[in-house]
């Protein structure tokens, strides 16, 4: 399997904007009609259909191994908690302890 974000030349993180941008630039480079090379616009074109729909990406991503991190909201009242060594959890008010 070949590294889509490669092909295109963009982060793992690239906006659906940058995808665009650089599909483009790609295509304009290697579009046959331009001298290009045709086996690497097919490959910029499978990239762009991947990387462009969302739900695509997602299933390339997990496929390939990427995860992107990102952490949820802090909520200012939640409650946090720790397990302590003989299992007994222990609970207190985050805001109360600043």
């Amino acid at each position: 399997m070949s590294d889509h974000y490669a092909t295109l030349e963009v982060s793992r993180t690239a906006s659906q904007d940058d995808i665009k941008r650089a599909f483009h630039k790609a295509a304009h480079k290697h579009h046959p009609d331009k001298g290009g090379d045709p086996e690497k616009m097919k490959a910029a074109t499978q990239a762009y259909s991947i990387l462009s729909n969302p739900e695509k990406r997602r299933s390339y991503d997990i496929q390939i191994g990427v995860t992107i991190y990102t952490p949820p909201a802090r909520n200012p009242n939640a409650v946090q908690g720790f397990t302590t060594f003989n299992g007994d959890v222990h609970y207190w008010n985050e805001r109360s302890q600043r």
